[in-house]
């Protein structure tokens, strides 16, 4: 009598079922191919969709999408509308004929690289928690299970990866002499391959449950390879392919056949293997991401900061780099930089990493002023990473309010002065890489070293402000301003910090300039403003008080 319940209730919820016997008991398995989907699982996704559609409204995701495409448009626009005016000349033609391929290479392994680190940490899937409970755990094999969500992340991966190669090509298309059309079909075709072999690259070492270490050796080696090409101009690199599809229109080599070929094979095996993806690690991002989503709404990036730490497994060392001896001198400042001594490996990189980024951006910024805003961004992010003394601080608001000092915001800027020397490597960083590419000849180097200086205290300052800004207390936001204003309230609070790290880096916009002299006057004029906000907000933070007083 069991035994028929129970075949009756997987039947419905699996497919056809089997009873058998087997050393005296009674054995019930599930007959299903292993590419049918089971009626009952199609019929759970099929009620899930209706109802979250009942639930939203169709005019707010009309006008997100809205938004979306305007977006997309003032930006293409803008950075076309820059290009437009400055044609590419016969030097920068050759450049381009030369290891135009290779950037593209470049940026397809960083992709595949930042794909397979994913992968290492539990992705790329970030299932939904009834997908995990109700799914997963049912008996059903785990690859039909998982076959419609990966296909699904590739398909949107796909998409974005096709808009970010369609933007590519409208900015540079104008100052090519080649095709715009063909430049536009490649461009996207590459973009989305790219896309592609990334998603499929973190399918299977997801899949297959490969160690940090073997995906980061494999990403290591990608990253190797395309920059021997970007610097011999030879073509060993799986990923230098993307690039000769992606400029197929000046290369037009048969080379850009192994792109499809590698992205496609990538994405096979990655939905082959994906039945392999732990339930655990799927749990666990499940939630993450749940929390990492709400703490985005409520424009808390110090929780976004915290929570993609433990979204990549992120931990400090157990043993500092240095054992400083026990001393009750230097108090915060101390603490500060102990903490920092247990920084691992990984982060202190990624912090190098985004100077070279931000200063390869203020170099290129003498041709596209505009720059300076993701420069600043840049910068910005790795200020996050340098101030999380403050963080912790700020973390922890009654252990905060019971220092024996004048003011609690005091502490802050004892901290946030570690914070600034723990920027100044980064910017260093920068200022050598923005050198590299406008050389320190005709009074550039006066610039660059103001950058270099200011930069750390914009980035520790932007990020301070932003970590004790915490999330907005709607209350009192609706209290002191009219309710049509609250709106504008919330996006001064997002871009403020931003602007104080933009506000330091505005001596490198005398990089424009041509002479010696109009770039050390322009770049010195603009010390002023840079000081007066890093003041400003240095002062700020001496003037805040733990939430809990």
């Amino acid at each position: 009598m069991m035994a028929a319940a129970a075949t009756t209730t997987l039947s419905a919820i699996a497919g056809p079922v089997r009873v058998g016997r087997a050393n005296g008991s009674t054995v019930i398995a599930v007959e299903q191919r292993a590419r049918e989907v089971p009626p009952g699982l199609r019929a759970l996704r099929r009620a899930r969709r209706r109802n979250s559609l009942a639930k939203g409204d169709w005019a707010d995701r009309l006008y997100q999408a809205y938004l979306a495409v305007i977006a997309v448009g003032l930006f293409t626009w803008f950075f076309a509308s820059i290009a437009a005016g400055n044609p590419a000349s016969a030097a920068q033609l050759h450049w381009i004929d030369d290891h135009g391929a290779a950037v593209v290479g470049m940026v397809a392994a960083l992709a595949i690289t930042v794909g397979l680190r994913s992968g290492a940490r539990g992705g790329p899937l970030s299932l939904e928690l009834t997908t995990v409970h109700y799914e997963l755990l049912a008996p059903i094999e785990r690859r039909v299970t998982l076959r419609h969500p990966a296909t699904q992340h590739l398909s949107h991966l796909a998409l974005f990866g096709g808009v970010a190669g369609a933007v590519a090509a409208l900015v540079a298309g104008p100052s090519l002499p080649d095709n715009p059309v063909v430049l536009f079909a490649t461009a996207t075709a590459a973009g989305v391959l790219v896309a592609i072999a990334a998603v499929g690259a973190a399918l299977i070492v997801s899949g297959l449950r490969l160690s940090a270490v073997v995906a980061n050796s494999i990403g290591v080696a990608l990253l190797a390879l395309a920059t021997f090409d970007l610097v011999s101009g030879h073509g060993i690199a799986p990923t230098t392919p993307f690039g000769v599809l992606a400029l197929w229109s000046r290369v037009g080599s048969p080379a850009a056949v192994v792109a499809p070929v590698l992205a496609v094979a990538l994405a096979v095996l990655g939905v082959r293997y994906v039945a392999g993806t732990s339930i655990e690690r799927a749990r666990e991002r499940a939630g993450l991401v749940e929390q990492l989503r709400f703490a985005l709404t409520m424009q808390d990036l110090r929780t976004v900061v915290l929570l993609r730490r433990h979204l990549a497994h992120e931990q400090l060392r157990v043993a500092p780099w240095i054992a400083l001896p026990m001393s009750d001198r230097g108090g915060p400042r101390r603490r500060a930089v102990r903490g920092l001594l247990h920084f691992r490996v990984g982060r202190m990189v990624r912090m190098l990493l985004l100077g070279v980024s931000a200063g390869l951006l203020i170099g290129w910024s003498s041709d596209i002023p505009a720059l300076l805003v993701p420069a600043a961004g840049t910068l910005f992010l790795a200020g996050y990473d340098a101030v999380e003394a403050l963080g912790q601080e700020v973390d922890h608001p009654k252990i905060w309010s019971s220092h024996p000092v004048e003011h609690p915001g005091h502490i802050l800027g004892h901290l946030l002065q570690v914070g600034i020397a723990a920027c100044l490597p980064v910017t260093v960083v920068a200022t050598i890489a923005a050198a590299l590419v406008t050389g320190v000849g005709d009074g550039r180097l006066v610039p660059l070293l103001l950058v270099g200086v200011l930069g750390a205290f914009g980035a520790g300052t932007g990020a301070a402000v932003s970590t004790v800004l915490g999330p907005p207390d709607m209350v009192a936001i609706s209290r002191y301003g009219a309710p049509d204003m609250i709106g504008w309230v919330l996006v001064i609070r997002a871009v403020l910090p931003l602007l104080l790290t933009f506000m330091a880096l505005l001596p490198a916009l005398g990089l424009r300039h041509h002479t010696s002299d109009d770039i050390v006057s322009s770049s010195t004029n603009l010390i002023g403003p840079a000081i007066v906000a890093v003041v400003l907000g240095w002062q700020w933070l001496r003037s805040r008080t733990p939430r809990t007083l």
